[in-house]
């Protein structure tokens, strides 16, 4: 592992070239940062495939709903319905909430940037805060993952058709790895 602080101090005295050495030093824990995120990102993506499709396809072809391993993890497989509205879809998605009487999963959420001293005033409208205090706040709708995993999970469930492109509805099984008491 790096040691990002080893030698980073400036002695007295110390020129352009202590400098230089500094910024390199900088620059290259940049790149170190970055291919660490990169492999994070990588190691991510490995475990959901491992999760969501090599494991539970194994324990099917096994015909097996749990398993303990030699080593003492315990693997259970269960079904998993998720959804998940991408920016592009915000409005499609929000849209056929509306419309079909489901609006009440969205949710508004105002954000507001205030000192301290300031905070006696939170539960004022946007309007007035504006006018009144010049505090810009904004107001976003969203609908919370989880929210909207257990709405699709209990639409799919009743029946009733849900346009899964718009709602990123994933529907399959997940693996889940403990250690055995």
């Amino acid at each position: 592992m790096v040691d990002f602080f080893e030698d980073s101090k400036i002695e007295a005295g110390s020129g352009r070239e202590d400098i230089t050495r500094l910024c390199n030093k900088a620059l290259k824990a940049e790149r170190e940062v970055q291919e660490f995120e990169a492999l994070l990102q990588e190691s991510k993506a490995r475990y959901r495939a491992v999760i969501d499709r090599e494991l539970p396809e194994a324990m099917t072809e096994a015909g097996l709903e749990e398993f303990v391993t030699t080593d003492g993890y315990k693997v259970v497989v269960k079904d998993f319905t998720g959804g998940h509205i991408s920016e592009k879809n915000k409005e499609p998605a929000f849209n056929w909430l509306r419309s079909n009487n489901h609006d009440d999963l969205i949710r508004h959420e105002i954000k507001v940037q205030m000192t301290p001293q300031q905070g006696n005033i939170a539960g004022a409208i946007l309007d007035y805060l504006y006018r009144e205090f010049e505090i810009m706040a904004t107001d976003t709708q969203r609908v919370h993952p989880q929210t909207l995993s257990a709405f699709v999970r209990e639409m799919i469930k009743a029946g009733t058709p849900v346009p899964e492109d718009i709602f990123g509805v994933f529907i399959g099984k997940v693996a889940k790895i403990t250690k055995k008491d």
